[in-house]
């Protein structure tokens, strides 16, 4: 009988049927995923960081967020990046008459 050692290597197991297991990849395991998918959430980390910092891909944790992607975003949360929105085009629109007026300047000259 093969002892189990997956308690050895609590980071990564073998998920047999798929094509990890075929060419030796490591899966990540649940808990690490959700360790990740949290700091991305509530500490703001960034994929490239977190990436980095557990050896995966950034391409690998974008898709577990999409894949967590289920429930819609709250009122609140659609309240808030209309206004955010709507004062990143104030910004922008100051911004741009601000620039006009320096070239029209620069041409008068």
């Amino acid at each position: 009988m093969t002892p189990n050692l997956r308690h050895l290597v609590p980071q990564v197991y073998w998920v047999k049927g798929t094509n990890n297991y075929a060419k030796g990849i490591p899966a990540t395991s649940p808990e690490i995923r959700a360790e990740i998918l949290r700091k991305l959430k509530e500490d703001g980390d960034s994929v490239p960081d977190l990436a980095r910092q557990y050896g995966l891909a950034a391409k690998t944790i974008y898709k577990w967020v999409a894949s967590n992607v289920t429930a819609p975003p709250s009122i609140l949360e659609l309240s808030r990046l209309k206004r955010e929105n709507a004062n990143l085009h104030e910004i922008i629109g100051r911004l741009t008459v601000k620039l006009s007026q320096l070239e029209k300047k620069e041409l008068d000259r």
